[in-house]
């Protein structure tokens, strides 16, 4: 037993002395954790943002394959800015809140002008989107204003999770995705009525969604089907996401939803609801813009681009209604016009992206006038779209 004793102590000892590390060890182990967290982190950062992506371009296809449905159902598009009747057949229209800060703030009240009903292109399909309560209270006369402010909420469906301005704040009723409405409507900050003249206001030729509450005898507003889009379904984008949409200056305004634009207000719609694309006078491509560049209604910020800075433009300018995201990639997620989604490089040419939008061929009209030069020019005698040019 004396013998082992000895023996037994310097094997605990021996052992004891194994278990530990030196500090070269310790700084080894540290320094390979470090490389694989410096590999990890982009992998899992990008896997996130891809994700991320994916979500965004299954929620601009869904909302493409609910206009279908609602399509089928009317046997039309509907507007960018809709008149929406109520129960006792006056027309729906959105109030706000006084002194609410938040997108939320909208409810619903009646109007006797239809021009002061400006749903949006999202809130007449609220029945193709299991949205059937809202839908309920905005045509029941019965619903007030002082009606339950949450009817007019956030909805993770019409929000980009790249969006930031909206995906971080819980409360706002905002969306993230604008319809194709074609050629910019406005002229000075007034509506281009049509007065007999067909190359003024609204022309299906130049986009598919048009402003239906804003329309006279002489503007009576033609139906628009994509059975009869001349470029064909495939090639037209009927909806894309645009993340620096802004209203009155600001990305959060009380004034306007994905619901649609109170009445009494600057904010026409087609800026907060639509994407636009415009003719510059005397140039043969879009001018791109920054904060030192002149900004009026015949000018539009390049896609994706950040600037001008919001309170440097007006809301009746077509400055921002143009397709922008965060994503990786320099990309930006469309919805076509027979359903499928895709995404689309925001380098492309103004012309492709104008082909684009344009549903009607080679007869597209920039409204104020029918012009042969410049963009318009540019588009006429273009090739035949194909994918190669905007994938």
């Amino acid at each position: 037993m004396q013998t082992t004793r000895p023996h037994s102590r310097r094997s605990w000892a021996a052992h004891r002395s194994r278990a530990g590390f030196t500090l070269v060890e310790l700084l080894v182990v540290i320094t390979i954790i470090g490389i694989l967290m410096a590999l990890l982190i982009p992998a899992v950062n990008s896997a996130r943002a891809a994700g991320r992506q994916a979500e965004c371009l299954n929620n601009i296809r869904q909302l493409a394959m609910a206009m279908i449905n609602y399509e089928l159902a009317k046997g039309k598009l509907p507007g960018y800015s809709n008149p929406v009747k109520r129960s006792d057949q006056s027309f729906v229209t959105l109030t706000v809140n006084a002194g609410d800060s938040t997108l939320d703030g909208s409810r619903f009240n009646s109007a006797a002008l239809s021009s002061d009903s400006r749903l949006s292109w999202i809130a007449v399909m609220l029945p193709q989107l299991e949205q059937d309560a809202v839908w309920d209270a905005a045509v029941d006369a019965t619903v007030l204003p002082a009606a339950d402010l949450s009817l007019v909420r956030r909805v993770d469906q019409f929000i980009c999770p790249s969006d930031t301005d909206l995906s971080t704040l819980p409360d706002a009723a905002g969306t993230s995705y604008v319809a194709n409405t074609g050629g910019w409507d406005y002229e000075d900050g007034d509506l281009l009525a049509a007065d007999g003249d067909p190359d003024r206001g609204d022309i299906s030729a130049n986009g598919l969604f048009l402003n239906l509450s804003v329309r006279s005898a002489a503007d009576p507003k033609p139906s628009v089907r994509t059975s009869n889009l001349k470029d064909g379904a495939p090639m037209t984008i009927m909806f894309a996401e645009n993340i620096h949409k802004v209203a009155d200056g600001a990305p959060v305004e009380e004034s306007y939803s994905w619901c649609g634009v109170t009445a009494g207000t600057t904010l026409f719609g087609e800026q907060q609801l639509g994407m636009v694309w415009v003719t510059p006078a005397g140039t043969t491509s879009p001018i791109t813009q920054n904060d030192s560049g002149t900004i009026n209604d015949r000018t539009q910020a390049a896609i994706s681009q950040e600037g001008p800075t919001p309170g440097s433009h007006q809301v009746y300018y077509p400055t921002y209604a143009r397709p922008a995201s965060n994503h990786p990639g320099g990309v930006f997620n469309a919805a076509f016009a027979d359903g499928h989604a895709e995404s689309i490089r925001a380098d492309i040419s103004y012309s492709v992206y104008q082909r684009l939008l344009t549903s009607n061929g080679r007869k597209c009209a920039y409204p104020p006038e029918r012009s042969d030069t410049g963009v318009v020019a540019d588009y006429r005698n273009a090739g035949a779209l194909v994918e190669a040019d905007y994938k």
